[in-house]
């Protein structure tokens, strides 16, 4: 085993999870701000790494590692064929509203749409977390869009059908905390 698997096989799911459900917090919180557009980049930042703490989750559950990548098609390539199979049919499930997302936000770039396929929104939305970090650095490519911020949503949902003991996780997060005497 090397030292990176041995280092990835150390991690604890729950603690991923709960770290994912509080950027995904954080996001859902951005979301909600009168003029989104203003707070953009942090949006899409805490909604790659909560995507990429999700994805690195469903990894560990499924026995695998996932050795440094961050890459989020990468990421999804090292679940289990199973998993991925799952993931792809809850993206199905919603393809209507992924493709309105799809048009809307090429057009907007003033490119034709394509297809929406998770597998696009995956590679779509590779490097973003890099990308749009530091906007100073103007590292984002022309065109550059983000696409996953549901499959985030997915990819949870897949980790809570295998650990339904989770599911209150992120409402005792939302708890104030006790008082102190």
């Amino acid at each position: 085993m090397s030292k990176s698997t041995e280092i990835h096989a150390t991690y604890e799911p729950r603690e991923m999870f709960a770290a994912a459900e509080r950027y995904g917090i954080a996001r859902m919180y951005l979301a909600t701000h009168p003029a989104l557009g203003a707070v953009i980049e942090p949006w899409v930042v805490l909604s790659a790494l909560s995507l990429e703490i999700f994805l690195k989750c469903l990894i560990i559950l499924d026995g695998n590692s996932y050795q440094g990548i961050h890459d989020l098609l990468g990421l999804f390539n090292r679940t289990k064929p199973d998993t991925q199979k799952e993931l792809e049919a809850e993206y199905q499930k919603h393809l209507p509203e992924a493709q309105k997302r799809f048009d809307a936000a090429y057009l907007q770039i003033g490119q034709t749409p394509p297809s929406a396929s998770l597998q696009r929104a995956l590679g779509d939305s590779n490097g973003a977390f890099v990308n749009v970090r530091y906007p100073y650095e103007k590292r984002m490519k022309a065109g550059g869009v983000w696409m996953a911020t549901d499959v985030a949503e997915y990819v949870r949902e897949i980790i809570l059908k295998r650990r339904p003991d989770w599911a209150n996780m992120q409402h005792n997060l939302l708890k104030p905390p006790a008082p102190t005497s």
